[in-house]
């Protein structure tokens, strides 16, 4: 295959490999390095004539790096939503009801 239209790229030892995607052009021209492609490492052990191939394929460290913070804030907001909206129930709704009811017996009793 020609290596300036192979998609990915990688090197082999006796021991694994790795594969990683290669530059991709731009629709305008231009070349960037897509982030999101995964990267694939593997692992090679060979006992008894029985070869055993253990790939792992992940996102690229920096993506990770960078979407960590976004993940555990999205936790954090799933987790704590309904603890905000107790909050909310307690510091204004429940006050409204309180003094509603307290005007409304107000008025019953100026009524009398």
């Amino acid at each position: 295959m020609d290596s300036e239209r192979a998609d990915y790229y990688g090197s082999a030892s006796e021991c694994g490999f790795f594969v990683g995607e290669k530059n991709r052009k731009h629709f305008l021209g231009g070349h960037y390095q897509n982030s999101f492609a995964p990267v694939a490492k593997a692992k090679m052990v060979e006992k008894e004539d029985v070869t055993t191939v253990s790939m792992i394929i992940r996102m690229n460290l920096l993506v990770l790096i960078l979407f960590v913070p976004i993940y555990i804030i999205s936790l954090i907001t799933i987790v704590l939503s309904p603890a905000v909206l107790l909050l909310l129930y307690f510091a204004f709704v429940r006050p409204a009801e309180r003094l509603k009811q307290t005007i409304e017996n107000l008025l019953i009793q100026n009524r009398v």
